[in-house]
């Protein structure tokens, strides 16, 4: 027995609209096309489905409990396809930051969190460096991005490669 999602999108119309021309109509089928494909989930189940009253067709007791099993699969289907559509909006990237130790204290934490909340995908590795060799860690990208604090006792980093964002600490009272 196979069950076609077509098909019972097809009994699950029929059910909720009360006629095969309703159900075409929502489904942009032809009524002939309905009617063939209830046809076919008869012959699939060896079940009658439908029964003719007057010009209309009522659902079977069979026909209603597959009209619920399907209303499930449906439903199941959409959530399948709303997951794999998500995966492509969803940002994801590995970094690596190269830190030293008074910037992981200082900027790390906030960063990590930001990163977190508006880019859940993208992980991060920190991995501590000397401040003196930040920029050659940067040039043939075994880090995404050198993070320090300046400092007297220390040059500043200075390569093409490297943008300076100035940040303001706020002390806590």
């Amino acid at each position: 027995m196979y069950l076609d999602l077509v098909k019972l999108r097809a009994l699950v119309e029929l059910r909720d609209r009360g006629s095969m021309t309703a159900a075409a109509v929502a489904m942009g089928y032809t009524t002939g096309a309905i009617s063939q494909q209830i046809a076919a989930l008869e012959v699939s189940l060896g079940e009658s489905l439908v029964v003719h009253v007057g010009r209309r067709v009522e659902l079977t007791d069979a026909g209603n409990v597959l009209a619920d099993q399907a209303m499930t699969l449906l439903f199941n289907e959409r959530l399948a396809r709303e997951a794999v559509a998500s995966l492509s909006q969803q940002r994801s990237a590995k970094i690596r930051i190269g830190v030293f130790a008074t910037s992981a204290t200082a900027f790390l934490p906030e960063i990590l969190e930001l990163l977190r909340t508006r880019h859940p995908g993208v992980s991060v590795r920190s991995v501590e460096v000397d401040v003196d060799a930040a920029t050659a860690a940067v040039a043939p990208a075994p880090m995404s991005s050198p993070l320090a604090t300046r400092s007297s006792r220390r040059p500043s980093l200075r390569s093409p490669r490297i943008r300076t964002i100035r940040t303001r600490t706020c002390r806590k009272n």
